[in-house]
């Protein structure tokens, strides 16, 4: 069981770390595509221990990430038309 447990410690420090880089700049793909990633690998891990409610959480982080570049890239790929 405490391989488990290091696992999850080891995706919540990746997580962190990448939220530290994303702050910087949170609409720059090159931090917010990896950390929302990196909230994706942890909720999947959550989920695998039955923490469901905590692994959503972080799956509505990604997908808030992944809207707003969408909607951020898909603005500036119209401006080329």
């Amino acid at each position: 069981m405490s391989k488990y447990h290091n696992a999850l410690y080891l995706y919540r420090k990746d997580v962190q770390i990448k939220e530290k880089k994303a702050e910087r700049d949170p609409d720059n793909p090159e931090y917010a595509i990896p950390l929302a990633s990196s909230y994706r690998a942890l909720a999947l891990a959550l989920t695998s221990q039955g923490k469901r409610t905590e692994a959503a959480s972080y799956d509505s982080k990604a997908e808030e990430i992944e809207q707003r570049l969408r909607t951020f890239y898909g603005e500036l790929n119209k401006l080329g038309e």
